[in-house]
């Protein structure tokens, strides 16, 4: 199949580009004592999951809520950490099926998530908000929270942090120290654990932008990075990583000094700017509607309809989860489709 095949909005990935995402990062934590946790909220697919974990130095798979578990887990893998705390009683019996197959970790970071999830026997890492706020408890809280969980029955195996206040700073010295000081307040607070007996074996933190820092840093064993594999405007700009994510177009309408391509807000997420055209088109994104980008001319556009016109997604995540499958190219073929399996929350019929 080549691309000229592929009806449009397609959502490809530039296999080249894809490989040699994954050779730098994993390349990067080879023969170091921290490894990788590929969070597949990213890409939502099992096929690139595999290949992340046939790529080596990886602890297992990170992902964001429980219907993407079940599915990693049904694709026959079989460490996942949840990395959000999951606070409602109707998911339990599915925590704790799911924890019965595979090597299960959830975060938690109040009492009250611990009281939902006690009689589970779940293992949980404390979660400690260490700069970005979103969740995570108070570090001076950390202690309390593992204790209760011991109580509880839960098995408490580590801690967690998520320095994503980091990502919106594009200097890269800048965005260093800060995650130094991010990851900081983490060791510190698994300083306390230690002290009080728990086990620490897991420090988990991390992201596509902050791997080289706290992937170096003593004590942190696992990077929850997801962007990197596929990339996208936003993030790229500032990362050694590169755009390996496409949304192939067909231009469908050319009226004085606009121009219109069949992609819109029901193809690509806009919460990270508008997608950008190749530069060689001359043209500016204008704005997006559900089912249309609409193009301001520049001199210089020769385009016409019918003529088909990438445009590079400026967020991966909620991109890839608007897709059912994946085309993997290379040059003008298609090598690979992929199925976003975990695309939407999946979950048992209500009765």
């Amino acid at each position: 199949m080549r691309l000229s095949d592929l009806p449009t909005p397609a959502l490809c990935v530039d296999i080249e580009a894809f490989e040699r995402n994954i050779d730098r990062m994993h390349g990067f934590f080879k023969n170091r004592p921290c490894g990788i946790r590929p969070h597949v909220k990213a890409h939502k697919t099992p096929a690139i999951a595999r290949i992340q974990i046939d790529a080596g130095s990886c602890t297992g798979l990170c992902c964001a809520v429980i219907s993407e578990a079940e599915i990693f887990a049904d694709h026959g893998f079989d460490d996942m950490l949840i990395a959000n705390e999951v606070c409602d009683p109707t998911k339990i019996d599915r925590l704790r099926t799911l924890g019965n197959r595979i090597t299960l970790t959830v975060a938690v970071d109040s009492l009250a998530a611990i009281e939902i999830l006690e009689g589970t026997g779940l293992r949980v890492l404390v979660d400690v908000n260490i700069g970005l706020p979103r969740c995570g408890c108070a570090p001076s809280d950390a202690v309390s929270i593992a204790q209760a969980a011991d109580r509880a029955g839960l098995r408490v195996v580590g801690v967690m942090g998520y320095e994503g206040h980091v990502t919106i700073m594009e200097n890269v010295e800048e965005r260093a120290d800060a995650t130094k000081k991010a990851i900081g307040i983490l060791i510190s607070v698994v300083d306390e654990l230690k002290s009080a007996g728990f086990d620490t074996g897991i420090v988990s933190a991390g992201s596509t932008l902050s791997y080289d820092v706290t992937g170096t840093t003593e004590g942190v064993t696992e990077i929850q990075a997801g962007s990197y594999a596929l990339m996208d405007t936003l993030f790229a700009a500032s990362s050694p990583f590169e755009e390996a994510l496409r949304c192939l177009t067909t231009l469908t309408s050319v009226q004085g000094n606009i121009a219109v391509l069949d992609a819109g807000l029901k193809t690509m997420s806009v919460d990270h700017g508008d997608p950008k055209l190749p530069e060689e088109v001359a043209a500016d994104v204008l704005f997006l509607s559900d089912e249309h980008t609409t193009l301001a001319i520049r001199d210089g556009f020769s385009e016409v309809a019918g003529d088909r016109i990438w445009l590079r997604p400026s967020h991966v995540d909620p991109t890839v989860n608007l897709h059912d499958r994946l085309f993997a190219f290379r040059g003008e073929e298609v090598v690979h489709v992929w199925e976003v399996s975990a695309r939407g929350y999946s979950s048992p019929t209500v009765t």
